[in-house]
């Protein structure tokens, strides 16, 4: 039986019989719904307004991307806040390079990931190694809800743009 499991494991197979008969009892399993959320700003934005991006549904979201794009010329600093009961959080900051997710006329540059640990070194990563931010819903004991929102210290320059999504799962009822 050990030269099987041993050949399995050399040559990456897995034998049947060495399948886990194990049942884990007493862990639901949580669906995700697919959640998208995106805002712009434009030149018309007041700086450093903190603006709502997420709004979890009652049972709560996993917020697992934010990416941030500009046609804006010069770098954006954004600012990742969690906000609950009228009070502001800091998560992260960030110093948005010019044209980031944008092309240019000449160069295609990629979007930037908030939340990536590059970025927001803080958060716990899920068990893929990719971090995330839990939302609370408004089916908390408490009756609270977190937002997830967004601020810049500057406005995108005129006719320019800052483009900011996220992207999770909320949790459904069941």
């Amino acid at each position: 039986m050990r030269i099987l499991a041993f050949l399995a494991f050399l040559f990456g197979a897995a034998p049947a019989f060495a399948a886990s008969t194990e049942v884990t009892t007493g862990v639901p399993a949580i669906p995700l719904i697919p959640l998208n959320a995106a805002i712009t700003f434009s030149s018309s934005y007041t700086p450093s307004t903190v603006t709502t991006l997420v709004t979890p549904p009652s049972n709560g979201a996993k917020v697992t991307v934010v990416n941030l794009a500009t046609s804006n010329s010069a770098a954006l600093i954004v600012s990742l806040w969690k906000v609950r009961n009228s009070v502001n959080t800091l998560i992260c900051t960030v110093s948005l390079p010019a044209y980031s997710g944008y092309y240019n006329g000449s160069t295609v540059y990629a979007p930037v990931n908030l939340i990536s640990p590059q970025n927001c070194p803080g958060l716990v990563p899920d068990s893929n190694g990719n971090p995330f931010i839990l939302l609370q819903g408004s089916n908390d004991s408490a009756g609270f809800a977190d937002l997830l929102a967004v601020s810049s210290s500057t406005a995108p320059a005129s006719s320019l743009n800052l483009y900011i999504m996220a992207q999770g799962g909320s949790f459904s009822a069941n």
